[in-house]
């Protein structure tokens, strides 16, 4: 895994992360649910309790609940990263 915190590390991400937790549903092309760690104006960061075998560039379609619970909101993209750690599996999506 990669140490981003690390000395020397060169940060290539195109926008700002801003910390957003929500849960999020990736439905399409498998059906998980996890919760958002961060969001840009680019992509967003997911961590889901499984490994979901995504790849890197598959085209994924997420469902994110609105606060009120009356609507939900449809993204695509394509997945960036995926990071697997002791306690989650961290999913980065590249947002259309």
């Amino acid at each position: 895994m990669i140490d981003r915190t690390a000395l020397g590390f060169v940060n290539t991400r195109r926008a700002n992360r801003v910390e957003w937790e929500r849960p999020v549903s990736i439905v399409s092309p498998v059906l998980v649910s996890g919760s958002s760690v961060n969001v840009s104006a680019t992509g967003i960061l997911l961590s889901l309790p499984h490994d979901p075998f995504l790849q890197v560039g598959t085209r994924v379609a997420l469902a994110i609940p609105h606060m009120d619970g009356h609507a939900t909101l449809t993204l695509r993209g394509n997945v960036v990263r995926v990071e697997q750690n002791s306690d989650d599996v961290r999913v980065a999506i590249n947002l259309d």
